[in-house]
C-alpha cells in the first residue's frame, strides 16, 4: 500500500510539473512565426492573410464562395475554429490565442500515461510522464501556438482507442492460459498468471524471483494450477479473438471513438496521412483480425465522413483555380502562382532521415535523444517476439511519421508531433529496466541536466552567457513585441472609428473585397471613437505586426498605417486632403529600436523620412521594454497642430 502511495505521489507531482512548465511564462516569446497569422484569422475565423504574395478565395472572387468556409487555403479548419471558439469566451490576447494548444498538449501528456499504463502498466506510465516532463521539445511544442499540439492530441486520443479495442477483442491473459501448460508442468511458478493479476508488467513479472522476493509474493491457487474459469474463457478463435458475449462485442465503440479522433487530427493537420500506413502495416501484420470487424470498418466511415469538409474544399478549389491548398499542392508540385511567397519552399522529396534525426537532436538535446534511441531499441528487441498488446503500434506509428517528415522534410514545429512518441517509448522502456543503485544516481543528474534544457529553452529571459548545449536552437526571444502588444491593446480597446473612416479604409486598403464581407460586428464594438490615427514603424518583423497591428486594422478598422503607407498618404495630394478632412486631433508615432529593425532584417527608408519631416527630437516618448528590460520600441504622441 505504501508502494502504490508512493506511485501516486509521482503521478500527481510530474503532471503537475508538465502543467507547470507549459504554463509558466506562457507568453514571455514574441510571436516571430506562423503562430501570428493563425491567431489573426482564428479572430474571425476569416482566412485572410493580408498580403498579395498569398491570397486566398476572399481575394480571388471578391466574396467568400460557402465551400471556402469548409477549410483554410494552407491548413486544415479545426485548430483555427478551436481559436475562434476561446477568443470568443475569452478574449483577444497573447494568453488566450496559446491557450488551445497548451491545454491540447496537457491531454497529450494525460492519454500518453493511461496509454503507457494500460500496455506496460503503471511503472510505465509514471515513467512516460516523467520523460514528457523533462522533454524540452515537447514542452516547446506546447507554448507555441501552433497546430501541432491540437493534432498530438487527437492522434494520441485514436491510438488509444485503437489499443482498448485490441484488448476488448483480443484479451491476451485468457489466450496465454489455453495455450500455455499449467506452471508445475513447465517447472515454474507464475507462467499461468493472467496480465491483470499483476501490477507491473506481465512480460517483466513472470517467473521473476527478484519481484517475488521484493513483492513477499507466496504462490496463489491460480499460479500454480489455473482454474478452468480463468483460463479458459468462452469462444475463443484460432487467432486469440473472443467471440463470446454478444451483448459485450456490440458495445464495442472504441473503433468508432478512434475514428472520430483520427478524422479530427485530419481536420487539425494532414500529418496524419504520414502516420496511417504505420497503422495500417501494424493491422496487417498484428491484428489482421480487425479487418473482419464491422466496428472497424464503422470507425473507417465515420473517419471518412469527418473528412469530408477539406476533401470537398480541395475538389472545388481544383475546380476553380486549377490547383489543391498548399499543402497539397505542394505535394503534387501544382500551381503555386496563387503563394508565390511560398515558391522557395517546393517540395523536392529528398529522402534525409538525418535531417530528421538532426532536428530531434536539436528539440530535445543529443542527452535526452541517445536515451531515446536506447529505449527505442530495447522496445523493439524485448518486445517483437512477446505476446504484443499494441506496444508496436506506437513504434510503428513513430516510424511512419519519421519516414513522411524524412521524405518532405520537417521544419521545427513540424516534427514536434514526434515528441510523446519518444516520452512514451522511454517510458515502456524503462518499464523493463532493473533500477539498480547506479541508475538511481545517474537518472537524477540527466534528469537534472534535461530541465536546465527545458528551462533556458523556453522559461529563461536571458541565455547570452549560457552555453549553447544548455538550451535547444528552436528558443524563441521575446523582443518586446508582446509588451508592445499590451501597450496598444490598452490604448485601442474600447476604441471605434467613425463611419467616415471606416469607409476610407474600406475603400483603399480592402477595396477589392465586397464591403458585406468584411462587415464585421466588432468594428463598432467599442465605446469611444477614436480621434487620432496611428503610424508603426515598417522595419519590425512582418508576423509579430500581423498579430499587434493587423488585427485591429482588420477587425476594428481603425486608422492605422506603416511608416510606408503614411508617407505616400504625405506625398498625394488627394489622399492628403482626405486625411486632413477626417479632422483627426492627434497621431501616434511608434518606432523600433536599432536592434528590433536589425533583428527583422529590414532597412526601409520610409520611416527616417518621417523622423525628418516631424519633431519628434522635442518630444518624450513612450518606451516600452522587452522582458530583459532593453528599450524595444518608442511612442510618440503629435498633436495636430504640429
Amino acid at each position: 500500500m505504501r508502494f502504490l502511495t508512493r506511485r501516486r505521489v509521482a503521478i500527481y507531482f510530474f503532471f503537475a510539473f508538465v502543467v507547470f512548465l507549459l504554463f509558466f511564462r506562457l507568453t514571455r516569446a514574441d510571436f516571430l512565426g506562423d503562430d501570428a497569422h493563425y491567431a489573426f484569422r482564428a479572430i474571425g475565423y476569416y482566412d485572410y492573410m493580408n498580403s498579395e504574395n498569398q491570397t486566398t478565395p476572399v481575394q480571388w472572387f471578391g466574396t467568400r464562395p460557402f465551400w471556402s468556409l469548409l477549410s483554410f487555403h494552407d491548413h486544415p479548419p479545426l485548430f483555427f475554429l478551436v481559436q475562434f471558439f476561446f477568443f470568443k469566451a475569452f478574449g483577444v490576447s497573447a494568453f488566450i490565442a496559446r491557450l488551445p494548444t497548451a491545454l491540447a498538449v496537457v491531454g497529450t501528456a494525460l492519454v500518453a500515461f493511461f496509454m503507457a499504463k494500460k500496455l506496460l502498466g503503471s511503472q510505465a506510465a509514471v515513467l512516460t510522464l516523467a520523460a514528457l516532463a523533462v522533454n524540452s521539445y515537447f514542452i516547446w511544442t506546447g507554448r507555441v501556438g501552433y497546430l501541432e499540439g491540437l493534432f498530438s492530441f487527437f492522434l494520441f486520443l485514436g491510438l488509444f482507442f485503437t489499443i482498448r479495442a485490441f484488448e476488448r477483442e483480443a484479451p491476451r491473459a485468457d489466450v496465454r492460459g489455453i495455450f500455455n501448460p499449467p506452471s508445475s508442468a513447465r517447472g515454474g511458478l507464475r507462467l499461468g498468471l493472467s496480465a491483470s493479476s499483476l501490477s507491473a508488467p506481465a512480460w517483466r513479472q513472470a517467473g521473476n524471483p527478484r519481484f517475488d522476493r521484493a513483492h513477499r509474493r507466496s504462490p496463489k491457487p491460480d499460479d500454480v494450477f489455473p482454474s478452468r474459469a480463468s483460463s479458459v474463457p468462452p469462444f475463443i478463435h484460432s487467432d486469440g479473438r473472443r467471440s463470446g458475449l454478444r451483448a459485450e462485442a456490440d458495445k464495442n465503440w472504441d473503433f468508432i471513438f478512434a475514428g472520430i479522433f483520427f478524422g479530427l487530427a485530419f481536420l487539425s493537420k494532414y500529418t496524419l496521412l504520414f502516420a496511417l500506413p504505420g497503422l495500417v502495416l501494424y493491422l496487417l501484420l498484428k491484428q489482421r483480425w480487425v479487418f473482419r470487424e464491422r466496428h472497424f470498418w464503422l470507425g473507417v466511415v465515420i473517419f471518412l465522413v469527418i473528412s469530408l469538409p477539406v476533401v470537398f474544399y480541395n475538389y472545388q478549389m481544383y475546380q476553380q483555380r486549377g490547383h489543391f491548398d498548399v499543402q497539397f499542392s505542394d505535394l503534387f508540385r501544382q500551381d503555386r502562382s496563387d503563394w508565390s511567397i511560398l515558391d522557395a519552399r517546393l517540395s523536392n522529396f529528398h529522402f534525409q532521415p538525418q535531417a530528421v534525426i538532426a532536428t530531434l537532436i536539436k528539440g530535445q538535446s543529443l542527452l535526452y535523444s541517445l536515451v531515446f534511441f536506447c529505449a527505442l531499441a530495447l522496445v523493439i528487441l524485448r518486445r517483437w517476439r512477446s505476446d504484443d498488446r499494441g506496444v508496436f503500434l506506437i513504434v510503428f506509428t513513430f516510424f511512419s511519421l519519421f519516414l513522411g517528415f524524412s521524405v518532405v522534410g520537417g521544419s521545427a514545429h513540424w516534427l514536434g508531433v514526434l515528441t510523446p512518441f519518444t516520452a512514451l517509448i522511454i517510458g515502456l522502456a524503462g518499464s523493463a529496466v532493473d533500477f539498480n543503485k547506479y541508475l538511481l544516481i545517474l537518472g537524477p543528474l540527466l534528469a537534472l541536466f534535461f530541465l536546465t534544457f527545458t528551462f533556458y529553452t523556453n522559461h529563461a529571459r536571458e541565455v547570452s552567457r549560457i552555453p549553447g548545449y544548455f538550451y535547444s536552437p528552436f528558443r524563441l526571444e521575446n523582443y518586446g513585441y508582446n509588451q508592445l502588444d499590451q501597450e496598444v491593446s490598452r490604448l485601442l480597446s474600447d476604441k471605434r472609428s467613425s463611419q467616415e473612416v471606416q469607409e476610407t479604409m474600406r475603400r483603399y486598403w480592402y477595396g477589392k473585397l465586397n464591403s458585406q464581407e468584411i462587415n464585421f460586428s466588432s468594428i463598432d464594438s467599442g465605446s469611444v471613437t477614436f480621434p487620432a490615427f496611428l503610424v508603426y514603424d515598417v522595419n519590425m518583423s512582418w508576423f509579430p505586426v500581423t498579430w499587434v497591428f493587423d488585427r485591429w486594422k482588420f477587425y476594428r478598422r481603425l486608422m492605422i498605417f506603416s511608416t510606408y503607407e503614411f508617407l505616400r498618404v504625405l506625398d498625394e495630394p488627394e489622399a492628403r486632403q482626405s486625411l486632413d478632412a477626417m479632422g483627426f486631433e492627434r497621431g501616434y508615432f511608434i518606432f523600433a529600436a536599432d536592434h528590433i529593425v536589425t533583428a527583422a532584417q529590414t532597412d526601409y527608408p520610409q520611416t527616417k523620412e518621417i523622423k525628418r519631416r516631424y519633431p519628434f527630437a522635442t518630444l518624450k516618448p513612450r518606451i516600452v521594454y522587452d522582458d530583459k528590460g532593453r528599450e524595444a520600441f518608442y511612442i510618440y504622441e503629435l498633436n495636430a497642430e504640429r
